[in-house]
């Protein structure tokens, strides 16, 4: 009989299958009739006489790939550009392919943010159409400093502190766009005379495209988050560089954000969690149920609740949930918000009695957690019995934050490598037993 961790695998592993972001993007275009159509809405190609995709983020090469596949042949002058994380991976023919650091941002990001910003300036034309495809990793991948003060060094300065404080993906990027020459619809402003349409894949809360990426093609909402707020909030006026702060003293001006701008998402986090949902009732004959007040909250909650929800399960039974833990670093060890989330899932779950078949994997579609080369972890009521057994102590692991060396010596890390997508993180619980009788 299958075991909860060997299933909660198979289940994360055919949700992977099911949104591979090129099949997505394929699925969600067509061209033909001198007509563009994306996810239902149809725009006239017959006005434009070039083509421009520029592609950023960690699913960038497949986003590329789909558009100059639908693409190809059937408009005048397609021509693109794609920013991401990899040099592996099959590239777009005729496209150039620039690679950019993450999740701290290198000089190859700032060549990229340079070169992006040229390309989209020079296709200011009103006869040119221009198809951003925009994905997470967007904000380091690829950036272009507002102030000519502000070096690279102080940017990553920037994004260390960011990434490492405890503030959610919102409150994050609030900060990042205001130090920026693309965020924040900057980069869509550069071109106001070309048409614009925007293609999505979210790795942020739905309905906040201002976030994916820091919004490089997005006017900030009135409900924009404070970044001055942020910065105070999380104790980090100090922490940051004087360049970066002085961003802040500059007006923002209403010539720096696009005025007009299609955007469509075509896959987020709610839809992922809605496919391994599907995956599990059909394919596995489990039944399943999504929480969807998961989204973003304390990693030490998080893992309370899904074992509460697995240790009260009365039948077979999976929990499917999405979003991002809110995990800051405390130590220097390697590990992410996936794999602290299963360690401290790992540590509840050896107190059940008689719940001896329970599994918890949270991991990130992207195959990347944190600053390890594993997506994530998958932890059951053996985790730390067998941990003891050969002298690890999961407390000493989290207070060091290396939760990756932790479920890498028991062979329970998620290996994927780079997915080439990126909608948030996915936990699956698996309770096969049931509660005890």
């Amino acid at each position: 009989m299958t075991s909860a961790a060997a299933l909660a695998r198979e289940v994360f592993a055919a949700t992977l299958a099911e949104i591979e972001v090129e099949r997505v993007v394929r699925r969600s275009l067509a061209c033909g009739g001198g007509h563009l159509t994306v996810a239902g809405t149809s725009y006239d190609l017959s006005p434009f006489q070039r083509v421009l995709v520029v592609a950023i983020g960690k699913a960038a090469l497949p986003m590329a790939r789909a558009l100059r596949a639908v693409l190809d042949g059937r408009v005048a002058g397609l021509d693109g550009v794609a920013v991401t994380n990899e040099r592996s991976g099959a590239r777009p023919a005729g496209f150039d392919v620039l690679v950019g650091g993450h999740p701290i941002p290198d000089e190859g990001s700032l060549v990229a943010g340079r070169e992006v910003l040229r390309r989209v300036r020079d296709a200011d034309a009103a006869d040119t159409l221009i198809v951003f495809a925009i994905s997470g990793g967007t904000s380091a991948l690829c950036e272009c400093p507002a102030h000519l003060d502000l070096t690279l060094s102080d940017l990553r300065q920037m994004h260390r502190e960011l990434v490492s404080c405890g503030a959610v993906i919102a409150e994050v990027n609030a900060v990042r766009s205001r130090v920026s020459a693309i965020k924040a619809g900057r980069l869509a402003a550069a071109a106001p005379r070309a048409t614009q349409i925007t293609l999505f894949a979210s790795d942020v809360n739905p309905g906040d495209l201002f976030s994916i990426g820091s919004g490089p093609t997005v006017r900030p909402p009135s409900t924009a988050i404070d970044a001055e707020g942020v910065i105070s909030r999380f104790g980090l006026r100090g922490r940051l560089p004087a360049s970066v702060q002085h961003c802040f003293e500059a007006p923002v001006s209403e010539a720096d954000f696009p005025t007009d701008a299609h955007h469509e998402v075509l896959i987020d986090n709610a839809i992922a969690v809605g496919v391994a949902e599907a995956v599990t009732s059909a394919r596995f004959g489990i039944d399943a149920e999504v929480e969807k007040s998961l989204v973003e909250v304390p990693v030490e909650d998080l893992a309370s609740h899904l074992v509460t929800r697995a240790a009260a399960a009365s039948r077979p039974f999976c929990l499917i949930s999405g979003g991002e833990a809110i995990c800051p670093v405390r130590g220097a060890g390697r590990g992410g918000r996936n794999q602290e989330t299963a360690l401290r899932a790992a540590r509840l779950l050896v107190e059940l009695d008689g719940h001896d078949d329970i599994a918890i994997l949270s991991a990130g579609t992207d195959g990347i957690d944190g600053n390890s080369p594993s997506a994530g972890a998958v932890a059951d009521c053996t985790t730390i019995t067998r941990a003891g057994a050969i002298g690890m102590d999961a407390e000493d692991y989290l207070e060091r934050s290396d939760s990756y060396a932790f479920f890498s010596t028991l062979g329970d890390t998620l290996m994927t490598g780079p997915t080439g997508n990126n909608v948030r993180d996915l936990r699956i619980v698996v309770a096969l037993r049931g509660a005890a009788d």
